[in-house]
C-alpha cells in the first residue's frame, strides 16, 4: 500500500510540475503480445493522460493491433504480425504516418502539437536478425528526418554497459558504435532498475534515443514506476518545447 501511495504521489508531483508547459507525455513499453498487459497499459495511458505511446510487440488479432479503445489512434504497418506500433491518445496531437520506412518492426510518425514538431519511431530489433540490418533501417529514418527532431524508442535485444547493463555483448558493441558515430543521444538513466526482468534474469535492452535537436528537450526519463503486466518495464519521458518557445524542427 505504501509503495502505491508513493507512486501516486510521485506522478501527481510530476504532473503538477509540468502544468502550463508545452510538452508531450510519452510512454515506451514492450507488451509481449499480451492482452492483459494491453488492458493494464490502457488504464495507465488514460489515468495519466499519456499523449503518445511507443510500443513493441503489441497484442494482435489476425495481424492487427488490438485491445485498445476506439478513441486511441493506432499506427502500425505491414501485413504480418506487428512488432511495433505507436498509439496517440490526444486529439490535439496531429500525427501522420510515414510509410516509406515503416513495416511490421518499425513505425515512424510525424508529430505536431502546439510548439512542437518532431518525428517519433517505435522499433523492434529481432534477436534472430543481424543488428546491422536494423541499424540500416535507423539510418534510413535519420536521413528521412534530417533537420527535424527525432525520438527513437527501441527494444534493442542488445546488452551494453553504455546503457547501464551488467555486461556488453557483440550486438551491444555494434549498436554502441552506431550510437556514438551516428550523433545520437541515449536518454536512459542509471536507476538500477532493469528494463527487462524475468525469473531467469534481468537486462537493460529497451533504449530511448534522440538526435541533437531533441537532446535538451527529452526530459524526466523514468523506468519501472508503474506496473506493466509484462516482463518489460514501463518507461516514461517527456518531449518539451524549448524555453525560448522555438519550434523543434521548424520547417
Amino acid at each position: 500500500m505504501a509503495n502505491s501511495i508513493n507512486r501516486d504521489t510521485s506522478l501527481a508531483q510530476r504532473n503538477d510540475s509540468l502544468r502550463r508547459r508545452t510538452y508531450i507525455k510519452c510512454l515506451q513499453l514492450n507488451l509481449q503480445h499480451s492482452r492483459t498487459a494491453t488492458y493494464n497499459l490502457t488504464q495507465t495511458i488514460t489515468q495519466n493522460n499519456i499523449d503518445v505511446a511507443f510500443l513493441q510487440e503489441p497484442y494482435t488479432i489476425q495481424n492487427k493491433v488490438a485491445g485498445f479503445p476506439k478513441s486511441f489512434k493506432i499506427f502500425a504497418h505491414g501485413n504480418g504480425r506487428k512488432r511495433s506500433a505507436v498509439i496517440v491518445n490526444n486529439n490535439s496531437v496531429d500525427a501522420v504516418a510515414i510509410q516509406q520506412v515503416s513495416d511490421e518492426d518499425t513505425t515512424l510518425i510525424e508529430i505536431r502539437y502546439k510548439g512542437l514538431n518532431f518525428y517519433g519511431a517505435s522499433i523492434y530489433f529481432a534477436i534472430d536478425r543481424d543488428t546491422e540490418r536494423d541499424i540500416r533501417k535507423v539510418e534510413e529514418i535519420k536521413e528521412l528526418t534530417r533537420g527535424k527532431g527525432l525520438i527513437l524508442s527501441i527494444d534493442s535485444n542488445s546488452r551494453s554497459k553504455l546503457w547501464h547493463d551488467t555486461y556488453t555483448n557483440q550486438r551491444g558493441k555494434t549498436l554502441e558504435e552506431f550510437i556514438i558515430t551516428g550523433d545520437l543521444f541515449l536518454r536512459n538513466e542509471e536507476t538500477g532498475i532493469p528494463t527487462f526482468e524475468t525469473v531467469r534474469g534481468r537486462s537493460w535492452i529497451d533504449l530511448t534515443l534522440c538526435n541533437n535537436i531533441l537532446a535538451q528537450n527529452t526530459r524526466r526519463w523514468t523506468c519501472g514506476q508503474e506496473e506493466s503486466c509484462s516482463d518489460h518495464k514501463l518507461i516514461l519521458f517527456d518531449i518539451e518545447a524549448g524555453t525560448s518557445g522555438c519550434r523543434l524542427g521548424k520547417i
